[in-house]
């Protein structure tokens, strides 16, 4: 069930999942959240409702920590993210294209699967985002967060997948005790720079150049717990 606010009755009441979605496109602003810890999705699997959003009646979208079985899905994404996201700024078709490549990564999951501990995906039947984050250890504090590896696959980019993983960072971080997340972005990736500044981001002053390039990039920061 989701807990909503009537705009005619100016109350509060109760509507299963499953009705919720014409309900949400009438009021978007009146969905106000679940009020029940456990839900089935369209799997029947029983699941946490935080890690649950709803996107279409029936349609479930769910967040979960990365597994071994997901490591084609994931070198895809970034592969494919990274090619849309800085061939236009770097214009370096042999980084692009040679370097970067789908068989290389999946290798790399396979030799090290430690990799994919802080890796969270978006899976609604088909994984269609990933999210990775790491303490801060070069100039950071134990409190403080680095997000990285952050890629929506481009065809479903614009339908919140991007947002509802960061905001399962976020959680995740309140639960961590951290205070602090930090994202560097390329100073030219102006979608990137306004997707981070919507969910609360702000420029810390910090700029350098990308190693063995020309390009800069800045530091982004969110505190934990910030509206």
């Amino acid at each position: 069930y989701c807990h909503t606010f009537s705009p005619r009755s100016r109350g509060t009441h109760y509507l299963p999942v499953t009705h919720i979605s014409g309900y949400a496109n009438k009021f978007p602003e009146c969905v106000i959240g679940f009020c029940t810890d456990f839900v089935y999705n369209k799997y029947n699997q029983f699941m946490p409702a935080c890690n649950l959003q709803v996107k279409q009646e029936g349609e479930i979208m769910m967040i979960r920590k990365a597994q071994m079985k997901d490591i084609s899905r994931l070198a895809e994404i970034e592969v494919f993210g990274k090619r849309v996201a800085y061939r236009p700024i770097f214009q370096d078709d042999n980084g692009s294209f040679n370097m970067i490549q789908v068989g290389n990564i999946i290798e790399e999951y396979r030799r090290n699967p430690s990799l994919l501990e802080h890796i969270s995906v978006y899976d609604d039947g088909i994984v269609k985002g990933i999210l990775n984050w790491k303490d801060c250890f070069n100039g950071g504090g134990p409190d403080e967060i680095e997000l990285y590896c952050f890629y929506v696959e481009p065809f479903f980019k614009g339908q919140g997948i991007g947002r509802a993983l960061l905001q399962h960072l976020f959680d995740e971080a309140v639960k961590q005790r951290k205070k602090k997340i930090y994202a560097w972005v390329l100073k030219k990736n102006i979608p990137a720079r306004r997707f981070y500044e919507r969910n609360g981001f702000v420029a810390d002053g910090r700029e350098g150049l990308v190693e063995g390039t020309t390009e800069q990039h800045m530091c982004y920061v969110r505190e934990v717990g910030a509206v």
